[in-house]
């Protein structure tokens, strides 16, 4: 696949999420209990091809999305039209009993995404996205450095064994 066609596909994962086979969605939140989170900021991170991509599977536009997510043998696809591609979804990170359960997901091999915040920074009247079914809250809290902190080592000190 040439770099046009891969920009071509992450841009509609992007704009569309994906439409997850129903079995394929029970599978991986044995594993992965995060997968069906709302948001941009906790949306699936994976590897198609080599390259990274955030896909939304829980928003309302993706259960119309033309992309699916399928498995077969074990294996994930992306499969839309007129196409099908591997994808590969990053482990889950292990439980720490702390904070960062709730802010730090799968980025990438080795990396992970977080969120210093319990709910998004747009979430709020007037200034949410239109897409973005997450509840609006009363109060935008941040989580205290020290507990991010706290969090973080503890991820790293079960992770670094």
């Amino acid at each position: 696949m040439d770099c046009k066609n891969l920009a071509l596909i992450k841009a509609g994962l992007l704009c569309y999420g994906v439409n997850v086979d129903k079995k394929v969605g029970e599978d991986l939140l044995k594993t992965r209990p995060y997968f069906y989170d709302k948001g941009f900021v906790h949306a699936v991170n994976a590897n198609i091809l080599g390259s990274n991509v955030c896909i939304s599977v829980a928003e309302k536009f993706s259960k119309v999305s033309p992309y699916h997510l399928r498995s077969d043998n074990d294996k994930f696809y992306i499969e839309w039209d007129n196409g099908r591609v591997p994808i590969t979804l990053f482990d889950d990170l292990p439980k720490t009993n702390t904070v960062i359960d709730e802010l730090a997901r799968p980025h990438s091999n080795n990396v992970i995404s977080l969120w210093p915040s319990l709910v998004c920074c747009f979430d709020r009247p007037g200034v949410k996205c239109k897409f973005c079914s997450i509840k609006t809250t009363e109060t935008q809290t941040v989580v205290p450095v020290k507990d991010v902190v706290d969090g973080l080592r503890a991820l790293f000190a079960i992770t670094n064994r």
